[in-house]
């Protein structure tokens, strides 16, 4: 634990006192068919070298630093409010943040600085570490992503979790240790595990942020910390993740768009158990429904 909050307090200690304002709000929507769901959803969330869909389960603890503490609250409202929708426990009041908002106008020299304290930039990583697992270093695509400049980046860890929390085991094989999750089906017919994120860091950039009204900023933030989304993806119009794509965030963009906000309600609502490939297309049939539903 000493040595996972030292980790953090590196980087808490990178950034200087800021803040940011705005205002408005709107809205995104698009015609899709159920094809190009499934495409966008494993573009954005599905990971080919664990077979579950992270998502959070235990509480999750706000630590958000540069900002005021009015515009600190603004972030904090729109969190619990979108989090209690999605059934989470979200707080800011823990004594140990596993979500850490950190508003800077040095957002490159901080994610350099990550990047080379942190090579395994944080993938993997666990509080408890009887947990913590090693996925494999980051792809050169992957921190490429992390290092372009960007209003707004971000890094996530999860950890596999059996259905009663036990840790995974350690099993020896002919090409090296790997770990396996204890399931609690004595019949072994069925998959328990679940892959829990552990760990959120996004990084906004004040200097970045053009003219985008606070509300939207938020909505994007909170979008970021409860999906969990590949920032090496490119996106379209079909999500808010697509007003991040280039190194200046240029609003009034909006708020989340349909597809997101299906996209948030089908992944925490579906088993954490479910196989990934299944889960992307659970969550597309999902998604289609609530498009369809709010169609014009």
């Amino acid at each position: 634990m000493k040595k996972f909050l030292g980790k953090i307090s590196i980087i808490l200690g990178l950034f200087p006192s800021l803040c940011w304002a705005g205002g408005q709000e709107n809205i995104v929507v698009r015609g899709v068919n159920s094809t190009v769901l499934e495409k966008n959803i494993t573009k954005e969330i599905y990971v080919q070298r664990v077979g579950h869909i992270p998502k959070w389960s235990g509480r999750i603890c706000l630590n958000i630093l540069g900002l005021n503490d009015t515009f600190k609250a603004s972030i904090v409202h729109k969190m619990k409010s979108i989090g209690q929708g999605l059934s989470l426990d979200v707080s800011d009041t823990c004594s140990v943040g596993n979500v850490f908002i950190l508003f800077t106008d040095q957002s490159d020299d901080v994610a350099r600085q990550i990047e080379q304290k942190n090579p395994s930039m944080f993938r993997g990583l666990d509080a408890e570490p009887q947990f913590k697992e090693t996925l494999g270093d980051p792809t050169d695509e992957e921190k490429k992503a992390f290092l372009q400049s960007r209003a707004v980046r971000w890094l996530t860890s999860s950890a596999f979790r059996s259905h009663d929390n036990m840790p995974p085991l350690m099993i020896s094989t002919p090409l090296g240790p790997i770990q396996a999750v204890q399931e609690d089906d004595p019949s072994m017919l069925h998959d328990t595990a679940r892959r829990d994120f552990t760990l959120s860091i996004i990084i906004v950039d004040i200097n970045r942020i053009k003219d985008e009204p606070w509300g939207m900023l938020s909505d994007l933030i909170t979008l970021v910390a409860y999906m969990g989304p590949n920032l090496s993806a490119h996106y379209d119009d079909m999500t808010l993740l697509g007003v991040n794509n280039g190194p200046v965030l240029q609003g009034p963009t909006g708020y989340m768009t349909p597809y997101d906000k299906g996209l948030l309600a089908a992944l925490y609502n579906m088993d954490g158990a479910t196989d990934a490939r299944e889960g992307v297309s659970y969550m597309a049939d999902k998604v289609w429904e609530n498009i369809r539903a709010h169609a014009p």
